[in-house]
């Protein structure tokens, strides 16, 4: 009997090993090109290789979701060219991606110019006439002979802008089509027709790697990753990338998947090109992984059990950091969610009911959404301005209440204004919140005098577009739902892929948009309670697969169908621009007036701090009159220091925009180490934060037992444990305005600007809710804005939310009350300024 099982296990194994080696194996293996067009890609100038295995993506996507049960119907218009994605792009040049496709490869390459310079590659079997054909009909390429082969020269435009985004060189052959900028396309297509080389294999690392993973990148030269992208902040996180890693000589990240057990793999491999500065540098990474992981062990213990999917591991002089996404971590997630929750409940004295029991207790939805069978046009209730919380509107056309909502400077040199038009509806039949066939488009622009002011368009994208509302609805049952069972209508198909107990799985194919909507319904016909819910498109396009929750069994699934679409359009003109709505409450400002007040009226009044701040913080210091105290560090994603800065009553302190500048100059710890901030232009040393050194001081509210206190926090991009600072080194700049000017802005349309010598303060954006400022330079020198309303009354405002661009401007954005009309700008034209340096010893 031993011997037997033995046998039967022995063939059970065998016959595993030959379905993968016979049948897995192949269907995700590279294609044959693929090598060469790896080394076709990796020229001397080569800084990242990107592979995505789409043979794998295709067989994973029918494994984990199945395929699309049936072809996608295209009875619709299709879209222009501007807005299809990728993958609409492949189908309309006749390119079944799942059949066709084989491998995707991009490379990025070095760069001297303002220009990227990439290729891709798709590797597969391929018609080239229907691919040409696409290429010169729709999106009209310019026929190129290179090297004695027809390519295409495609001038793209940007669907947010429509400018141009940007020249590609298209060439078509029957098992790859290159995809790159001129210059790029210039170097690799000889090198994808050559024949094979017998120089030595430089992509070996790369290969050994990327073979088993479904997304593969590498990095080659790390030191060398900011000399591939041109912009300032794409070229500084990349010199952030390889200051942190320039210990090593190749990086690279992969995503794994496996179907049995299904489980999922993140890497990150290293190669070190010094192998005992890499060492040191991994050591450093797993000391601080063990304690981050000790220190939750003590908190939140389910929060420690994550890190068990981590693994940090080094084999000579290669490192790899490795995240498994698996079972055990959905374990360990729902471990950490029922703790939490746990914790939540018991805080409030209650107890948290198992999922389990929720499941098997039915609830009836209560306020299910509801279809009408018919649904006129003419019979669409109209907006109803006086209805509970309606917003103010200027238009009312049919269902639609519609206002200008905000009037602003181009965010670009070549526009003169944008402007924002609202479009507000209440409930729409047929129509779900979730739903897009209501849009708002807007076909002209004109001046007072007629002049047409809406900037023409490169890319001809259609104005008059179609908003469809479904005039007629079908509802579908499918009793006794299982596995294979379909509702179809009108090009859309609903497939039920699995039910247990209140779960029920699904696919949606071919035209989405004309299911409204499905639900589970119990024996009796009465609609379940929905609980958690989710959907995926199919990883290679042409529909969606989901699951959803119900609490109770399923015994019905109901198919909500558009039968009948009708065409509803609003045209509507808008010509109110004052931005002002319902007259409503107004506050007035009651501000004093501003004074000249320099730093010896400073010295003169002597004003004195009445009582000591608080008595629990980390370090203090006097900066007579002023104090400055450090009350917390924190070291999450870096490091976070707050303060508090405490004056007495000094005049104009209290509303004035800003008073000061904190500004930290040095931080040294207790190993001897020094940090000081970076000169402006240097790179970002984390992809993610950017450190904080200076920030400017403000009060904004009224003083407390004859003390105004405001919080200021600076961030540090580096973490460091509060028991580290030995000493905090910098300099509180205190400003006194010794002579005043009031600058009149006579209307706040965008663009009026007042100037006094070198400073100007334009208007730059005015809303409903708000106006936005921006001083060019100096903004410190701005002290207050007094608004103005139709009446003259000063209009009173929350803010000014102040934000310093990295060219130097000031923004400051205002909340009033009402709707201001004029502002008077007080500007300091003199200031007095005083250093107060400091040094803060933690204890």
């Amino acid at each position: 009997m031993k011997r037997a099982l033995l046998a039967i296990t022995i063939l059970l194994i065998a016959a595993a090993a030959g379905v993968y080696v016979l049948v897995v194996r192949p269907l995700i293996a590279p294609a044959e090109a693929t090598p060469a067009v790896e080394a076709a890609l990796a020229t001397p100038d080569v800084v990242l290789l990107a592979g995505v295995n789409v043979k794998q993506a295709a067989f994973i996507e029918r494994w984990m979701l199945g395929v699309p049960v049936t072809p996608v119907a295209h009875d619709e218009p299709a879209r222009s060219p501007l807005d299809r994605t990728l993958l609409e792009h492949l189908r309309a040049a006749q390119i079944d991606v799942r059949r066709d496709l084989d491998y995707t490869l991009y490379a990025l390459y070095r760069t001297t110019t303002t220009d990227l310079r990439h290729a891709v590659v798709l590797v597969g079997r391929f018609d080239p006439d229907a691919i040409n054909g696409y290429l010169a009909r729709d999106l009209h390429g310019a026929a190129r002979d290179v090297g004695g082969r027809l390519s295409h020269e495609l001038t793209m435009i940007s669907p947010l802008d429509c400018k141009p985004a940007g020249t590609w060189m298209v060439t078509v052959d029957r098992s790859f089509i290159l995809i790159a900028d001129p210059a790029s396309h210039a170097v690799v297509l000889p090198r994808l027709t050559a024949a094979p080389s017998d120089a030595p294999d430089q992509l070996g690392w790369w290969r050994g790697l990327a073979r088993t993973d479904l997304v593969a990148i590498g990095l080659w030269d790390v030191k060398d990753a900011d000399q591939a992208v041109p912009h300032p902040f794409q070229k500084g996180m990349a010199k952030g990338l390889s200051t942190e890693a320039n210990v090593f000589a190749h990086l690279y990240f992969g995503l794994g998947l496996r179907t049995v057990p299904p489980d999922g793999r993140l890497r990150l491999v290293l190669d070190a090109a010094d192998a005992q500065l890499a060492a040191q540098k991994i050591a450093g990474w797993q000391k601080g992984l063990s304690e981050s992981k000790a220190r939750w062990a003590q908190t939140v213990p389910s929060v420690a059990a994550l890190y068990d999917s981590l693994a940090l591991h080094a084999q000579g002089p290669r490192s790899t950091v490795e995240f498994t996404v698996d079972r055990k971590l959905a374990r360990n997630l729902q471990s950490v969610v029922n703790e939490l929750l746990s914790a939540i409940f018991s805080g409030f004295g209650g107890a948290r009911r198992s999922r389990d029991v929720e499941q098997r207790a039915e609830r009836i939805d209560t306020s299910p959404l509801a279809f009408q069978p018919t649904a006129s046009a003419a019979a669409l209730r109209a907006f109803d301005p006086n209805a509970p919380f309606a917003e103010d509107v200027e238009q009312i056309q049919g269902p639609f209440g519609l206002r200008v909502g905000e009037l602003r400077l181009g965010s670009s040199a070549d526009i003169g204004l944008e402007l924002v038009v609202e479009g507000i509806t209440g409930a729409i039949p047929n129509v779900t919140d979730d739903s897009r066939r209501a849009r708002l488009f807007v076909d002209s622009v004109t001046s007072k005098a007629g002049q047409e002011l809406l900037r023409s368009e490169p890319c001809e994208r259609r104005r008059a577009r179609r908003a469809e509302a479904p005039a007629r609805t079908e509802i579908v049952l499918i009793t006794h739902p299982q596995p294979g069972m379909k509702a179809e209508r009108n090009g859309a198909t609903f497939v039920v892929t699995s039910v247990t107990g209140g779960t029920v799985g699904y696919q949606i194919v071919g035209a989405r948009d004309r299911i409204l909507h499905f639900r589970a319904l119990n024996a009796t016909g009465q609609p379940l309670a929905s609980g958690g819910s989710f959907s995926v498109d199919f990883l290679l396009g042409d529909g969606a697969a989901g699951q959803k929750e119900y609490a109770g069994v399923v015994d019905r699934v109901e198919v909500v169908f558009v039968a009948e679409e009708q065409t509803v359009r609003s045209p509507f003109t808008l010509s109110d621009f004052s931005l002002a709505g319902k007259p409503r409450f107004v506050m007035q400002d009651k501000t004093p007036p501003f004074q000249p007040y320099g730093y010896q009226a400073l010295r003169r009044d002597r004003p004195r701090l009445p009582s000591p701040g608080k008595p629990e913080v980390l370090a203090v210091i006097p900066l007579d009159p002023f104090e400055l105290s450090l009350d917390k560090v924190a070291d999450h994603f870096g490091t976070q220091l707050e303060f508090t800065f405490r004056s007495p009553v000094v005049t104009n302190f209290e509303r004035a925009f800003t008073v000061g500048h904190l500004r930290l100059t040095r931080v040294e710890l207790a190993d001897g180490t020094v940090l000081s901030p970076a000169p402006p232009d240097a790179p970002i040393q984390h992809m993610s934060v950017r450190p904080v050194w200076d920030t400017p001081i403000r009060f904004g509210g009224s003083p407390k037992d004859g003390v105004l206190t405001t919080s200021l926090r600076l961030f540090l991009d580096t973490k460091v444990k509060p028991q580290d600072i030995k000493a905090l080194r910098g300099v509180v700049t205190v400003q006194f305005p010794r002579t005043l000017q009031a600058l009149r802005l006579e209307d706040l349309n965008p663009g009026q600007r007042a100037e006094l010598r070198d400073v100007a303060v334009t208007v730059t954006a005015r809303s409903r809710g708000g106006v936005t400022l921006q001083a060019d330079k100096e903004g410190n020198r701005v002290i207050y804005t007094q608004l103005a309303g139709a009446d003259g009354q000063a209009v009173w405002f929350s803010g000014p939310n102040i934000t310093i661009l990295p060219d130097g401007a000031w923004r400051f954005e205002l909340s009033p009350s009402g709707t201001p009309v004029a502002a008077q700008l007080i500007v300091a034209d003199e200031l007095d300024r005083k250093d107060y340096s400091f040094t803060l010893i933690p204890r």
